[in-house]
């Protein structure tokens, strides 16, 4: 037994010896802030850009160099700087708002954060896409208000925002905001009644660099929101839907939907895809839009609907044929983002859930009381089977009498 307690007691010894020498370890510091500061980069090109530039050089041989930046200005007085590991021979300067030549200032910095003699050289930026995406916005009249059209061929991260002359004297009111980053898109605002008044749209970067206004006298096309105290599930014979537990058909109009609710259509895992619905409006409608909600925890996922076609019809076969029915618009839902698959930003999560994806009819296909909903693929359909979630649809155009 005394032979054990000496063994114990040996062992504790040497393990608070250990962890006391561990806690009294030097910290050592391998960065010399003696050492001078690095050789500069040679051999530096320049390549314009759209509102910037890529800037090329030659590393120095030095094994005190940690990396090399440069600094510049946006805008007068506005300073910025981005750096490249000593891994890269590449500088990316970017935020410029016009085309006036610019001097980039290039410094390398030692591990011991040492600047170099700087070097400067010259840029003359490409235009920069504000001004490249305001020479192709155009305003044209929609239901209910104005429509605007971009292209943005360099996929830059823009705001778009539209406003309206509330005096008639050039007193602009903003209305929204939009952010895309599509290489071309649409963006509505609604809300308007048919008197003819000035719109307008500007284009703002995350620099805050913002192009002219575009302007244009519209008059906003005529709509009506289609109550849904008159719509009814019809439940065909071939509808192809099964709804699970209480999240039934009428939930896709009980005027319910946003971020917490809960009070949603849903069709159960196991049936094929495409899945269609029938709605009986009680009144005979040309549509001119409709919204599509997505389910406030997946939007643009799993089974969110990403494509479907609208059908109509003033005579709908009692045995569920889709003889007398006519197709209407086929649409998907596209993200103002433009991100991939998993990746949303706040203004995409807004579009879906809160606004709802906007889709407009070409306004001749005529008027129609039923309506078929038919689901072609969802985010998560990679195969024939799968559910379907919608929380609302909802309908604008004219009541016909």
């Amino acid at each position: 037994m005394e032979m054990k307690n000496l063994l114990r007691i040996g062992l504790i010894a040497i393990t608070v010896f250990i962890l006391a020498r561990c806690g009294k370890e030097p910290i050592y510091n391998y960065t010399d802030g003696n050492a001078p500061p690095p050789a500069l980069v040679t051999n530096i090109k320049v390549e314009p850009t759209p509102g910037g530039g890529i800037i090329t050089y030659k590393l120095p041989v030095d094994a005190n160099l940690s990396y090399v930046k440069a600094v510049y200005e946006i805008q007068p007085g506005v300073k910025a700087e981005t750096k490249s590991s000593v891994f890269k021979d590449t500088l990316m300067v970017s935020g410029f708002g016009d085309v006036n030549p610019r001097q980039i200032t290039i410094y390398s910095v030692g591990k011991n954060e040492k600047e170099s003699t700087p070097v400067t050289v010259d840029l003359v930026p490409m235009m920069p896409p504000v001004m490249l995406v305001q020479q192709s916005l155009s305003l044209e009249p929609t239901f209910g208000g104005v429509r605007l059209r971009y292209k943005n061929p360099t996929h830059a991260n823009l705001a778009f925002t539209l406003l309206y002359d509330t005096t008639g004297d050039g007193t602009y009111k903003e209305i929204n905001s939009y952010y895309s980053a599509l290489d071309s898109g649409t963006f509505s605002a609604r809300g308007f009644d048919t008197v003819s008044k000035r719109f307008a749209v500007y284009v703002r970067d995350r620099w805050n660099n913002r192009s002219p206004q575009v302007e244009q006298r519209i008059k906003p096309l005529f709509e009506q929101f289609i109550p849904k105290n008159t719509w009814k599930a019809m439940y065909l014979p071939t509808d192809t839907y099964q709804n699970v537990e209480s999240y039934d058909l009428p939930h896709v109009y009980d005027d319910s939907w946003g971020i917490g609710n809960y009070n949603i259509f849903a069709t159960v895992h196991t049936l094929q895809i495409p899945q269609w619905f029938t709605l009986d409006l009680g009144k005979t409608v040309t549509a001119s839009r409709m919204k599509v909600m997505h389910y406030h925890e997946s939007p643009y996922l799993g089974a969110s609907v990403k494509q479907f076609e609208i059908w109509g019809s003033n005579n709908p076969p009692a045995n569920g044929s889709w003889d007398d029915w006519k197709l209407l618009g086929s649409f998907e839902f596209i993200k103002p983002s433009g991100l991939p698959q998993g990746q949303i930003t706040e203004e995409d999560r807004t579009y879906s859930v809160v606004r709802g994806g906007d889709f407009e009819f070409t306004g001749d296909q005529g008027a129609f009381r039923y309506i078929r909903f038919k689901t072609i693929a969802t985010y998560a359909s990679s195969g024939p089977i799968g559910q379907i979630v919608i929380p609302e649809i909802s309908f604008w155009g004219k009541i016909e009498p």
